[in-house]
């Protein structure tokens, strides 16, 4: 005979929904049954272990996907080559040798090239080359070319340099050129136009090294304004020097300017 009391526990039990037997409300304190229907849906740990085995499954999927797909975008990028080829083994490019630099030009010297062979230079007072005797009295000025003459032209600018004469001399102003090689050189002094330039016969010396070439005259209140030509003279390569001397029989005033020198080898 069947018990009573039996058979109404196991119709309560099959009333009830899977996952909730012998189970306990989520905060441990009453039957799963007190539970609303809400709460039992929000609850992942009361889901069938099917459910919950599958829904990470899928995560994990997607994940998988997302990140094969960013690979592949970057890549492509990469190679440019939207059919990207498996990596190769990497070969390095061998080393490029440069040619060496080229040597710098040569330096300029002072010598002024005006022809094939042929070196110069315009010597103005207050350039290398150019000094005076330590003695008072040297004075210094300027002219400046005539604005009604078009044609009319100065050397260094018109700037000059002037000393007082004397009877025993004793004051020179010297220009000096390095020669490069041994020739000879065709001598030019400028005399400014200026008045103060009024000495008849100014003495000057040519110089090689230490050694006297030669002499000549220039009559500076004659040929103002004016280059005027003191001859060629040898050159043994080296320094070569012109001097201008302030003895003179009349009182009177030098003045030195620019010297010319047009070197030849040979």
């Amino acid at each position: 005979m069947t018990d009573v009391g039996s058979t109404r526990e196991n119709v309560e039990q099959v009333g009830q929904r899977p996952g909730q037997h012998g189970a306990e409300s989520p905060d441990g304190t009453g039957d799963p049954a007190d539970l609303g229907r809400d709460d039992w849906r929000d609850r992942d740990d009361w889901r069938p272990e099917p459910e919950r085995h599958g829904r990470r499954g899928w995560l994990f999927a997607a994940f998988a996907v997302v990140v094969v797909a960013i690979a592949a975008a970057v890549l492509k990028l990469a190679t440019g080559d939207p059919a990207v080829a498996p990596l190769g083994p990497v070969h390095l490019a061998a080393p490029v040798t440069l040619p060496p630099a080229p040597n710098p030009p040569p330096r300029p010297s002072t010598a002024q090239s005006s022809a094939a062979g042929t070196a110069g230079a315009e010597i103005c007072p207050g350039s290398d080359g150019v000094s005076a005797d330590d003695q008072p009295g040297w004075q210094h000025d300027a002219v400046q070319a005539d604005p009604a003459d078009p044609a009319s032209s100065v050397a260094c600018a018109g700037r000059y340099s002037l000393h007082t004469t004397s009877t025993a001399g004793g004051v020179s102003y010297r220009w000096t050129f390095d020669v490069d090689q041994a020739g000879h050189c065709d001598i030019a002094v400028y005399v400014p136009d200026t008045p103060r330039a009024d000495v008849a016969r100014v003495h000057y010396t040519v110089l090689d090294g230490d050694t006297v070439v030669e002499g000549f005259v220039i009559a500076q209140a004659r040929d103002r304004g004016q280059f005027v030509p003191a001859g060629s003279y040898p050159a043994g390569g080296g320094p070569l020097t012109v001097r201008m001397d302030n003895q003179s029989p009349v009182a009177g005033t030098v003045v030195a300017s620019a010297v010319r020198f047009t070197c030849q080898p040979g």
